[in-house]
């Protein structure tokens, strides 16, 4: 039987790793999502040209272990967005997932609650005021950071479990696209 993550951990576990060393430099991570299905290999972070090839095209960040999701930051590098488009193209058709899923796909946790993220202000259902449009001449940048911590705790993702966001439209008009994942490796 799979159980899906849970807010926060025992204070015992992240006690135990601060009182024995504080947290050291591997224990903390950023990986980017990296693409796990279609033509493109693994190692492609950048989301706007693999996504042009098939839909839906899915990225995730498995780590094979334990450990605690802080935060996710979403940079779409784009030109002339505004809170109706998807960085600076049309709104989307389809939009883009933000889910955690077990080794079956079966979906455990869903940051968009069933509704896709088809715009700009989508984003800020999950995160807020996290979200804001760098605004100047040529490239323009959307800026995205959602803290799962601020529900309480970071969330602890099991070691057969996978972050990943399912992108279902075509994101050719975009120059850039990336999502990182920031948490605590926990063993």
């Amino acid at each position: 039987m799979t159980t899906g993550p849970t807010f926060g951990v025992p204070r015992y576990v992240v006690e135990a790793i601060q009182i024995d060393h504080g947290l050291m430099p591997g224990d903390i991570f950023y990986n980017y999502m990296s693409h796990a299905s279609g033509p493109a290999p693994a190692e492609s972070f950048n989301m706007n040209s693999v996504a042009s090839l098939v839909a839906p095209s899915i990225y995730e960040v498995s780590l094979g272990t334990e450990w605690l999701l802080n935060r996710f930051a979403i940079g779409i590098f784009s030109t002339k967005p505004n809170s109706e488009k998807f960085g600076g193209i049309a709104e989307l058709t389809n939009g883009c997932l933000l889910q955690v899923v077990d080794e079956n796909d079966e979906v455990l946790v869903d940051f968009t609650a069933g509704v896709p993220i088809t715009k700009n202000s989508d984003f800020n259902y999950m995160t807020g005021i996290d979200t804001v449009l760098d605004i100047g001449t040529g490239i323009d940048f959307v800026r995205v950071r959602f803290t799962v911590a601020e529900a309480g705790q970071d969330m602890l993702i099991g070691k057969d479990q996978r972050v990943r966001m399912v992108i279902q439209d075509d994101l050719t008009g975009i120059v850039d696209m990336r999502c990182m994942c920031q948490g605590i490796r926990l063993i």
